[in-house]
């Protein structure tokens, strides 16, 4: 118990450097929690700098910033310690391969929110009270899916061919 919070918080500072460095394995891989296609949008066309100006001044969650990894990736996260609501939400907008142009958006919990909740299993070894830890955690999965699907559509209206 008494190891349980210093290791939840080197979790997440280690989570938060990997972040604040752009690594790109860390946008491409997680736990999923959104995915969608998008038709007839190239990746290539999209402007990061549009993007991080829509979604850089949100009054209620932490602004979203995008950074181009390639050409046809682009990974988004949540601005580090904006003193907003932080919802632990990371991703990428990558080409999907197929016949016609698609962008892909893929977005991922972070590690630390889902570890903390394992680490109160430990803990409590209490059925219920994990149960309502999931529950909550699933809470924190709304905001960002529609944040996500808001996301996407302004996509698909300024950036489809």
């Amino acid at each position: 118990m008494e190891i349980f919070l210093p290791i939840m918080f080197g979790i997440a500072i280690v989570e938060a450097c990997i972040s604040g460095c752009w690594r790109s394995f860390y946008f491409r891989y997680g736990i999923p929690i959104f995915g969608l296609s998008l038709d007839f949008v190239d990746v290539r066309d999209i402007s990061t700098d549009w993007l991080n100006w829509y979604y850089g001044g949100s009054s209620f969650a932490a602004p979203i910033v995008f950074r181009r990894l390639s050409k046809t990736e682009i990974a988004f996260r949540e601005k580090i310690f904006a003193f907003r609501v932080q919802f632990d939400v990371h991703g990428i907008i990558r080409h999907k391969e197929g016949p016609c142009a698609k962008a892909q958006i893929v977005a991922h919990l972070s590690w630390t929110p889902a570890l903390f909740v394992f680490g109160l299993w430990l803990i409590a070894r209490d059925w219920g009270f994990t149960l309502l830890s999931v529950a909550f955690l699933a809470s924190l999965c709304l905001f960002p899916f529609i944040r996500l699907k808001t996301l996407s559509k302004l996509i698909q209206r300024e950036f489809a061919s």
